[in-house]
């Protein structure tokens, strides 16, 4: 580890000295450029002058080089003015130039010999990118986050960007989103899941983006989710937001009370304000919320489930002077909730209750060394934890009565997780003109992450008891079967350091060239004695993308990219490697006599004892981080004034999978006849004794050490994009969308699907039993994904919102249970190859806001919104039962009926 921290450090170093103290913008910024020209002849020495309200310390000015070419770095986003003036021609000035986080707009002048002052409105060329290689990305500026129906959830927005339903993205696993806050990753370390939820009310724009992203990024499969939030500015302003969505404003799309949903109930209140502490010099932005959710479930009878959520966001903007800027912002919420897991078959103190309190901080620095270099740092992270809390307390066992199907006495199990997690990125970037043919913009990076982790889990009073009422045989209190456990507690640390070295070539005018290489180093640390565990080989992810400027106006250009992108490492692949206690089983004495004869009276007898710990389990010393490779095409056109349309091809590989495998089973195939059907299956037998296998986290390959592996783990993403972008003006925008797409492969996207997942956990070559018929569709596997948002100011200052999507729906599979024809423990196998003859139906959905605005006044803006969700009140089936059997497709849930929520606004 030593070794390769001096190595990145010695690379960087090397190169920037090479190439000079790469782009001219970054995760949070974006950049500005262009040329200025007359009679096609570059003019040099021209002053050009930007301004805007995000830019603190007021106009910027530069002036043209020999080539006619200037350069604004590291711009915060906002909507820009820009001004180009020459003694002897007449000025131009440029408005409504909007700058969105890690873009470079590029805009051009052509000046004339005159006097004549030209204002002239930008005709739209700042949509389109020029010189990033990256396609399908979407920004969803705050005209649309702030005027869309929502959640107001934050993690949720990324559900609303092209090709992504479920959180996942392009086809991949459902925790392939990287969710980022001001350009650092906040997914969770144990899982890769969101964990840090800011307040909807400071989100001012969210990029989601990856479809050929840049060497600058990593440790994701599916897409990179970045929030950034509000700061202050010059001018005092503030807002108060809120809403409530009643019990009774929910409706029905069913007539079956089985599937009728909890129904919700929603408080929110927002107060954000921000401004100067001194002007041009330090603003402030702050917000506080409470938000409420209150959920009443058909059948229980311990009242609502209620979830508070209050959160504090403070952040500061200094800029000394004009080349050094320093953010820093905190975040702190509680999540605490009750009467987690309560259902109709739940009593009221088997229920769990919720306490998850967290703290997220960032601070970055900028120094800008001259319009060609900038450098940035920055240190964020969190620290939090998540208990859920049998209701009863730790000391009492919880009860499960298999007659009645109910849960009583107390929950059966508690989890705590204890999340850290510390992030250092740092950033050189350098434009070198005439270097090497063309000009260039380098960026080097080194970055560090280190995450402290630990899960605690277990049964009340070490217990958990499996009773059942209607047994003859079982006691007075339904005494049938026991779990004992005396729980486990697993800390963990996850180690990342990261370098990476990229360039935008400008060959030509026309021609931009995206090379980019990144070098990732993980280790997974457990407590002592076994320590470093986990221990992959570096991993490499070369780069390679161009830009072609198509008529060398900005207004359309032609874009490829090829690059591989390796997964983070997540604690969920090692932790379950640390020691663990065992899993004892236990049978009440009278129902043991009854089964297999013996003399017990009343009490328990153990039958089995199960080991869940590392001493079974080894690590390939080889061991090779999974990978994603990508390619994708795509031209982008500006249509007219504000208005671009997009076309995109996305392929995409994910193989190298790591996973546990049994090293020393021994089966033979036995014949299983489908009850249901009579169809016969080939299954396998464990011939040497379960008791005795061994297992290794490897890689696992067909055709390599290990027989048991039959199938090489693999998904494939292809994928059509089209799309449509409208940035706001003339009182509206639209973003559209259409993507036709076919996700496939043997290793599921979806966490709860087949069982078999992609974090180094599923049973796929834990037993052979488990690669039968798992090649065909994945379950998230939408053909077709229609996507349509926007936002219109109609007459009298009212707001339309729409939200509508239309996904075609999963797959899912049948299974059958194998037990009494195998030796080893049962196991479920697929009826037909992996969605290959069953898929829900498409879900089609529109939400609505209708929003009028009031002012009173110069300063105050009050607004009144309705919002509609499901406006149609669509009944769509979204779970079945897929157990083989008379219940097969009986339905499980639908989704939620159309509900209302009302809300109010003041501007100030």
């Amino acid at each position: 580890m030593k070794i390769f921290v001096k190595l990145s450090v010695i690379l960087i170093f090397t190169l920037s000295l090479l190439y000079l103290p790469a782009y001219g913008q970054s995760k949070e910024n974006g950049a500005l450029d262009g040329k200025v020209y007359s009679d096609e002849q570059a003019l040099p020495g021209v002053e050009v002058a930007i301004e805007s309200l995000s830019l603190m310390g007021g106009k910027r000015v530069t002036i043209t080089n020999a080539e006619g070419k200037y350069r604004f770095v590291a711009l915060p986003m906002g909507e820009y003015a820009i001004e180009a003036r020459l003694e002897g021609f007449n000025s131009i000035k440029k408005t409504g130039i909007k700058i969105t986080v890690g873009k470079t707009v590029s805009v051009d002048f052509a000046m004339q010999l005159g006097k004549i002052t030209e204002n002239i409105e930008v005709t739209g060329s700042a949509l389109i990118d020029v010189k990033d290689s990256q396609t399908a990305v979407t920004t969803l500026t705050n005209e649309l986050i702030e005027h869309m129906p929502n959640s107001q959830t934050v993690s949720a927005i990324v559900n609303l960007a092209p090709g992504v339903t479920q959180d996942s993205a392009f086809g991949a696993h459902d925790y392939g989103v990287q969710y980022q806050i001001d350009g650092v990753d906040v997914s969770d370390p144990g899982l890769g899941s969101a964990y840090v939820f800011i307040d909807y009310g400071v989100v001012e724009e969210a990029q989601i983006m990856g479809i050929g992203a840049p060497a600058e990024y990593g440790g994701y499969t599916g897409i990179v989710f970045n929030t950034i939030t509000k700061s202050g500015s010059n001018n005092f302003k503030g807002m108060f937001d809120s809403y409530i969505q009643a019990n009774k404003w929910n409706a029905k799309n069913s007539d079956d009370p089985g599937l009728a949903p909890p129904k919700e109930a929603y408080y929110n209140a927002h107060l954000s304000m921000g401004g100067p502490f001194i002007k041009d010099k330090l603003w402030f932005f702050t917000a506080a919320q409470f938000l409420q959710r209150r959920r009443t479930i058909t059948g229980y009878t311990g009242g609502e489930s209620v979830y508070d959520q209050p959160r504090l966001f403070f952040k500061l903007t200094w800029q000394p002077n004009e080349d050094n800027r320093f953010n820093i912002f905190l975040h702190g919420d509680i999540y605490n909730g009750s009467n987690r897991g309560a259902s109709a078959y739940t009593s009221p103190e088997a229920v769990r209750d919720q306490k998850s309190p967290e703290v997220a901080y960032n601070g970055s620095f900028l120094h800008i060394f001259s319009d060609a270099t900038f450098f940035e740092a920055k240190f964020a992270g969190f620290i939090s934890y998540y208990k859920l809390i049998p209701h009863m307390g730790y000391d009492t066992p919880g009860h499960f009565d298999r007659e009645t199907q109910f849960s009583t006495v107390n929950s059966n199990t508690y989890y705590h997780s204890f999340r850290d997690h510390y992030q250092v990125n740092t950033a050189l970037s350098h434009h070198a003109e005439d270097f090497i043919i063309g000009s260039h913009d380098f960026k080097f990076g080194l970055e560090g992450e280190y995450n402290p982790s630990k899960d605690e889990f277990g049964y009340p009073g070490g217990k958990f008891y499996y009773d059942n009422t209607g047994y003859p045989y079982a006691g007075s209190q339904g005494q049938y079967y026991m779990y004992q456990y005396d729980g486990y507690s697993t800390p963990s640390k996850s180690v990342r350091i990261s370098g990476f070295a990229q360039d935008s070539w400008e060959i030509s005018d026309r021609l931009k060239i995206n090379p980019g290489i990144r070098f990732n180093y993980y280790r997974g640390i457990l407590a002592d004695p076994i320590g470093t565990i986990f221990k992959p080989k570096i991993a490499i992810e070369p780069r390679i993308g161009f830009t072609f400027d198509v008529f060398g106006d900005h207004s359309t250009a032609l874009k490829a990219h090829w690059g591989r992108y390796c997964e983070n490492l997540v604690t969920a692949k090692f932790s379950g490697l640390a020691p663990l206690p065992d899993l004892n089983g236990f049978l009440w004495g009278p129902i043991y006599n009854a089964w297999y004869g013996g003399n017990y009276g009343n009490e328990w007898v153990q039958v089995w004892a199960l080991n869940f710990g590392a001493a079974s389990t080894t690590v390939d010393d080889n061991l090779s981080m999974p990978y994603m490779d990508q390619f994708t095409v795509g031209i982008e056109r500006e249509l007219f004034k504000d208005l671009s349309v997009g076309v995109n091809f996305i392929y995409r590989v994910t193989k190298n999978f790591q996973d546990r495998v049994l090293t020393n089973g021994e089966f033979e195939p036995v014949t299983y006849i489908d009850s249901t059907t009579g169809r016969s299956y080939t299954v396998f037998s464990q011939t040497n004794d379960p008791g005795q296998n061994q297992y290794i986290i490897t890689n696992p390959k067909k055709g390599g050490p290990y027989d048991i592996v039959g199938i090489d783990p693999k998904t494939t993403y292809k994928g059509l994009e089209f799309m449509i972008n409208k940035k706001f003006s003339n009182n509206w925008t639209l973003l559209a969308s259409y993507i036709l797409s076919k996700a496939t492969g043997n290793v599921d996207n979806w966490w709860n699907g087949r069982g078999f997942t992609a974090v180094g956990n599923s049973r796929m070559f834990t037993d052979p039993n488990n690669q039968i018929n798992t090649e065909g569709r994945l379950t998230i596997d939408p053909t077709h994904m229609i996507k349509i948002q926007g936002s219109i100011i109609l007459p009298w200052d009212v707001n339309f919102g729409f939200n509508y999507s239309y996904i075609t729906g999963n797959t899912y599979n049948r299974w059958l249970r194998v037990s009494d024809e195998i030796n080893q423990r049962a196991v479920n196998i697929l009826a037909d190859p992996a969605g290959s003859k069953y898929r829900y139906k498409a879900q089609s959905n529109l939400d609505v806001r209708l929003q009028k605005d009031f002012k009173l006044g110069a300063r105050i803006k009050v607004g009144v919104l309705v919002d509609a969700f499901n406006l149609f009140n669509t009944g769509t089936i979204t779970d079945i039962i897929t157990d083989s059997g008379p219940e097969f497709g009986e339905t499980v849930s639908i989704v939620y009926p159309r509900r209302f929520r009302v809300g109010l606004r003041i501007y100030f």
